[in-house]
């Protein structure tokens, strides 16, 4: 439940809410569609992951990250982090910021674990956390 990972907040991306979701293990019945007015949201993934997502978020920027050090200070530097079964999920698992993870039905091997750690098989589910933490 302590943080296992340590690294220095990223310079110029913070406060933000950033997310990562590889093709890999996602939620079939899950959909992006309510974060749609949502701001401050960058996604840290690769560029075709970012231009799927957008179609959901259109407020999403995309941050190109440079190497994985890179990538763990805008986790460390977030508001939350929201991701699929992926390295930066464990990244901000390591790091214990505020996450949520889009847990697969046919996958479930990974279990948030400390403080502000959810996640969700449900759209309710989902849209609830993300209230929670976007509010904190």
């Amino acid at each position: 439940s302590e943080p296992f990972l340590d690294v220095d907040p990223h310079p110029k991306i913070f406060n933000k809410i950033i997310i990562m979701r590889s093709p890999r293990y996602r939620n079939q019945f899950i959909n992006y569609h309510f974060m749609k007015d949502v701001k401050d949201i960058v996604c840290i993934g690769l560029e075709s992951e970012y231009r799927e997502i957008k179609n959901y978020i259109p407020n999403l920027e995309f941050f190109n990250c440079k190497d994985f050090l890179e990538m763990a200070s805008i986790i460390k530097s977030s508001r939350f982090f929201i991701g699929n079964l992926c390295f930066a999920y464990s990244v901000a698992e390591a790091l214990k910021v505020p996450r949520i993870l889009e847990t697969c039905p046919d996958f479930p091997v990974v279990f948030p674990c400390g403080e502000n750690a959810f996640d969700f098989y449900h759209q309710i589910h989902f849209e609830k956390i993300f209230k929670k933490l976007n509010d904190i």
